[in-house]
């Protein structure tokens, strides 16, 4: 990243890496039974388990990495014709899945690509 006010490239060339892929988020997981009965006391009724648990949530699948062979901010950037700024590949976006937890079936939604563009300005 470059502060670019009065920035000029001349003879040069930027080559970017390609971004990481995004992370697989995790399916909820079934809650548990609770403990079981305490001995009862003398002259008591049994003692009850204790309750289930609740569903865990699920987690988001994470996007996409950037591919950017020049990032900047501040004002435009001079570019010779000479000069050759290179993007790699984006990171992939992990597709929607779906799965079956005690009956319900839970979707954890797509997640998108990264960017992948030769330069940047913000």
């Amino acid at each position: 990243m470059f502060a670019s006010a009065g920035l000029s490239l001349t003879t040069t060339e930027l080559v970017a890496g390609g971004g990481g892929n995004g992370g697989k988020g995790a399916f909820p997981s079934a809650p548990t039974a609770g403990g079981n009965p305490g001995a009862p006391a003398s002259g008591t009724t049994l003692a009850a388990a204790g309750g289930a648990g609740g569903r865990a949530g699920f987690s988001g699948n994470g996007a996409g990495g950037p591919s950017i062979a020049l990032a900047h901010t501040g004002g435009e950037i001079v570019v010779a014709a000479d000069t050759h700024l290179t993007a790699g590949a984006a990171g992939a976006g992990v597709p929607d899945r779906s799965m079956d937890v005690d009956g319900v079936t839970v979707t954890i939604p797509a997640s998108i690509a990264g960017a992948a563009m030769p330069i940047l300005a913000f």
